[in-house]
């Protein structure tokens, strides 16, 4: 895959949207939890960093979105009232590496299989066989991305062509 140009895509974990409420608008919370209100800002984190150019934005809701994370559902902040101030999304990586700083969240290609499958299907049923906006499957992580905010690490996976093939008496011998 790597001579069609894919690569695994890692970054830090977890990646958070933050929903801020408007709070010059009515918000509300019933008994059972349910929440109205309008949201005012978003705020993306990948680790620790604010991301906010926009660029980096998208490409990191693009992992949210299509990565192999685990998504912990949305959560609710509330004020000392009980007025919702916040609708908290998170994605993060099942297991972990320990001291190394970031996960792989997918490679290219899944992630474009997830658009693709997200614009086609409906409960897992084909439900239109091309796309209406084609652009949906555009290239999100630039050949040339610089980071400026959002840390990312691209592997590209190929075989070694220099390594001497082994035999399958090397192979059972191991």
């Amino acid at each position: 895959m790597a001579c069609l140009g894919d690569f695994a895509v890692g970054t830090r974990y977890p990646i958070t949207l933050r929903l801020n409420a408007d709070m010059a608008k009515p918000r509300e919370a019933s008994p059972e939890r349910h929440v109205t209100m309008t949201t005012g800002s978003a705020e993306i984190t990948v680790g620790d960093v604010l991301i906010e150019g926009k660029a980096e934005r998208n490409i990191a809701l693009y992992l949210m979105m299509y990565g192999k994370w685990n998504y912990d559902g949305a959560q609710v902040e509330f004020d000392e009232q009980g007025l919702p101030i916040a609708v908290v999304h998170q994605v993060a990586p099942e297991d972990t590496i320990p001291d190394q700083g970031f996960e792989i969240i997918g490679s290219l290609s899944s992630l474009y299989s997830q658009v693709y499958n997200s614009l086609t299907l409906e409960q897992g049923r084909v439900s239109r066989l091309n796309v209406k906006h084609p652009a949906a499957l555009a290239p999100i992580i630039p050949r040339a991305f610089q980071k400026k905010q959002l840390p990312l690490w691209r592997f590209i996976l190929q075989p070694n062509y220099e390594a001497p093939e082994s035999s399958e008496e090397d192979s059972a011998s191991s």
